[in-house]
């Protein structure tokens, strides 16, 4: 029993050792590259207008910068956006805010998820659409997180490209973005949402320096 609490010690101080080493590795993140605001209120058919964020929400994200849109087309239907981006050194490697924490911690149920990914400007980019359901509305989100050219959709999917930044003394910070709309399962949505993901992170890659 000895010998397997010594071994157990000596695997979380290993571990503990290669994790300060690695975060180490950068001393900061570097300011965001990409202004947000820039992101158009006019992407084809439909038009966007800015939605506050209450101010505890806000303290709580603890973003550099975000943009919070409505945007509705002809038809009158709607679709949410909000993008976020975090220099901190404590947010460049996590997915901050993942949406299967915030929504569920505000009441909503996860029925269905499925991950795919969409072609653009800056190649094909992971996403991942989630059907939320609290009492009897249901909402599809469209998620991915992206630090310069690597995007993903968790925590795992970044520790599995980090390798790209060892060694460098400033990291790119993190951009989180995240669409949503009224929709009763993934499949009614995903169309859609693809083609709106596809649209923003067009408009982030044109900004991108």
């Amino acid at each position: 029993m000895n010998n397997r609490i010594a071994l157990l010690f000596g695997l979380l101080a290993f571990s503990y050792a290669m994790i300060s080493w690695i975060g180490s590795g950068a001393d900061a993140a570097a300011s965001p590259k990409v202004n947000l605001s820039v992101i158009s209120t006019t992407l084809n058919e439909w038009e966007g207008e800015d939605i506050e964020i209450p101010d505890d929400t806000i303290q709580v994200m603890k973003a550099e910068q975000f943009i919070n849109r409505l945007y509705r087309d002809a038809l009158g239907r709607e679709i949410q956006v909000h993008v976020a981006n975090w220099s901190n050194k404590e947010t460049i490697s996590a997915a901050p805010h993942h949406p299967e924490i915030c929504y569920p911690s505000a009441g909503w149920k996860i029925e269905d998820r499925r991950t795919t990914q969409i072609t653009t400007a800056a190649g094909d980019i992971p996403i991942e659409l989630i059907l939320f359901q609290r009492g009897q509305t249901r909402v599809v989100t469209c998620h991915w997180f992206q630090v310069a050219d690597v995007c993903f959709v968790s925590s795992n999917g970044f520790q599995r490209q980090r390798h790209r930044f060892w060694g460098k003394k400033f990291w790119p910070s993190t951009t989180k973005i995240l669409i949503s709309m009224a929709a009763n399962s993934v499949g009614a949505a995903e169309t859609r949402l693809k083609d709106f993901a596809t649209l923003i992170s067009n408009q982030l890659a044109n900004e991108q320096g």
